[in-house]
């Protein structure tokens, strides 16, 4: 709605042509729980198109997972860093957590980068700083960017 400047009457004309993010489907079909008063209707069938919903409490009917079975999938795949909350990111969002995963596999640790760095090109010839831990910094000058 805000990225495209859509006001909320715009949004409930033209639920049925809007492609939604999946995040706003999951949460328009049940998964993320029913919120108090219900879903506004009819705008919550039109933006869903058929696709089906839940009722009740979301995972109610899911079968029991093996987090330890699940840890040992995951650190066999992406490496020994896996730790239990990477275990409950995955069992939650097993997607995004893959997509993280092969990141971090990838690139590194990039999280004590600042977003600077992370989401402007670097600047040849330019010096950054960033902190490793607290009280530590490392500094660096850009040489050449692939």
């Amino acid at each position: 709605m805000v990225s495209n400047n859509y006001s909320k009457q715009h949004v409930l004309d033209n639920a049925a042509t809007i492609s939604f993010p999946t995040s706003v489907l999951d949460y328009l079909q049940g998964y993320l729980g029913v919120p108090h008063g219900g879903f506004p209707e009819p705008f919550r069938t039109t933006a869903l198109k058929g696709a089906p919903t839940i009722s009740g409490r979301p995972g109610r009917d899911m079968e029991a997972m093996d987090f330890a079975q699940i840890k040992d999938d995951l650190t066999e795949s992406y490496g020994s860093w896996i730790s239990s909350s990477d275990v409950m990111s995955y069992a939650m969002y097993p997607d995004v957590f893959k997509e993280y995963a092969t990141h971090f596999n990838t690139y590194g640790d990039i999280s004590k980068l600042s977003s600077d760095m992370v989401f402007k090109p670097l600047e040849l010839g330019k010096e950054y700083v960033y902190d490793r831990a607290p009280g530590q910094s490392e500094d660096g000058k850009t040489r050449c960017v692939f």
